[in-house]
């Protein structure tokens, strides 16, 4: 995953392999399935039910490890650099301002370093992977506004601003 170009298939399936490794020892070995159907209002609820498939048991102390220590690295680094601290995903950073900060360990594939995805103006986020903003890439010279909305659609996304972006 370090060392292939973005968009490779070999980058790709390092990426898959290191995630399936956590997940498969973070998972349970009992399974639920949603179930969707109508409540008496019409409304669609969703019953969680044992599913008919089982997993293995997995050594659950390691998937505990990896996320306590990812964890653990985060907090420490969006502590240091708590001034300019927007938002962030698992291994990338939205940091406040226009210019890169020192001593920030920033590398795009690297181990032990975060991918600086932004450099934010303006910030409003309702929710995980639900944010919009105005920024730039490193490599870009203007803001643009931009949308991260997991669910919706680019036509609805085309319709948020910063007054009508929020919960609901």
């Amino acid at each position: 995953k370090e060392h292939e170009p973005s968009g490779s298939a070999l980058r790709d399936y390092a990426k898959r392999m290191q995630n399936a490794l956590y997940g498969a020892l973070a998972t349970s070995p009992e399974r639920k399935s949603s179930i969707p159907k109508l409540d008496k209002n019409g409304k669609v609820v969703y019953e969680l039910v044992n599913s008919v498939s089982e997993g293995s048991p997995s050594y659950l102390p390691a998937g505990i490890f990896i996320t306590s220590w990812s964890r653990h690295f985060l907090i420490k680094t969006i502590m240091k650099y708590r001034k300019y601290f927007i938002y962030c995903d698992t291994d990338s950073l939205y940091l406040k301002g226009l210019k890169p900060l020192k001593d920030f360990a920033v590398h795009k594939s690297l181990y032990g370093f975060f991918k600086l995805e932004h450099y934010i103006t303006m910030f409003k986020v309702i929710g995980a992977k639900r944010y919009i903003y105005y920024g730039r890439t490193p490599n870009e010279k203007n803001d643009s506004f931009c949308v991260t909305c997991c669910g919706a659609d680019n036509d609805i996304k085309k319709q948020f601003t910063f007054d009508n972006f929020k919960t609901g």
